[in-house]
Order: C-alpha cells, then sequence, then structure tokens
C-alpha cells in the first residue's frame, strides 16, 4: 500500500459518517481486541456493513458491488469447491473469457486468490460485497 493512501477511519472521519470520537473508540476497542477496525465500527453501530465495505474498496481500488443486485453465474460457483468458498468467503460471481469475478469482504485476503487462480487457471478478478451479503449467497 502506498504511503499516500488514507487510512479507513481517516476515510470515514472525511465522509462524515462516523466522529473523531467515534473513530478513537473503535481504535481502542480493536487494538485491545486485536479486531479489524471496519468490524468493529459496524458491532458498534456507527456504521453499517455496506459502507465499510465500500469505503475498503476506495482504500483498496476495488469496485464495491451489493449482491443484491447481481445475478451469480452457477457456471461460476461451480469452478470453486464449497470448502473454498466457506473458507475464504470468497463468491465467484461470473466468469468471462480467462477471467474469474469473484466478491469478496476482505481485500487483503490474498490467499483466496492464489487459491482460486491456481483451482481454476483463470486470473481472479476481486470486487468487494458486504460480508453478510456473501455469507447469505454461500448459505444458498
Amino acid at each position: 500500500m502506498s504511503k499516500n493512501k488514507k487510512k479507513l477511519g481517516d476515510i470515514l472521519v472525511d465522509a462524515q459518517l462516523i466522529t473523531h470520537s467515534e473513530l478513537q473508540k473503535a481504535l481502542t476497542i480493536s487494538r485491545e481486541s486485536n479486531a479489524r477496525l471496519g468490524k468493529v465500527l459496524v458491532e458498534l453501530g456507527f456504521v453499517t456493513d455496506d459502507q465499510i465495505t465500500e469505503f475498503l474498496g476506495e482504500q483498496f481500488g476495488f469496485p464495491f458491488m451489493k449482491l443484491s443486485n447481481v445475478i451469480v453465474d452457477p457456471e461460476a460457483i461451480n469452478l470453486i469447491p464449497k470448502n473454498l468458498v466457506t473458507k475464504h468467503k470468497a463468491l465467484p460471481l461470473f466468469r468471462n473469457e480467462e477471467k474469474l469475478t469473484v466478491a469478496i469482504s476482505d481485500p487483503l485476503n490474498i490467499f483466496a486468490i492464489d487459491d482460486y487462480e491456481a483451482h481454476t487457471g483463470l486470473q481472479v478478478s476481486l470486487v468487494l460485497s458486504a460480508a453478510s451479503e456473501i455469507d447469505g449467497n454461500i448459505d444458498k
């Protein structure tokens, strides 16, 4: 990550989704519990899962996609064993020639990309989606 990238908390404060004091409270809890800041902010009710995911996309340069607006291609899902999908919480959405588009909530999960590319021989392209939406689609 480049030094010029803003931290998630700063992005959320700048967007006026949280206050500076809410950020400080969440950072303290995050450090004490070794939990990710986004998860803590959602658990505290300061932001929604969708808001965190959308701003993570902005921070890491991935598009945000609401899965309720997407028809998942069964062929894409069948390319990856369910145990890998569950393990990585990364949902294959569709295949376009040599590219597999995958929804993930954690943009730092490079293991999912590596596993999916090794398993399929396809290039993986990520979109970010809320963890709750991914979980809901995995369970279908």
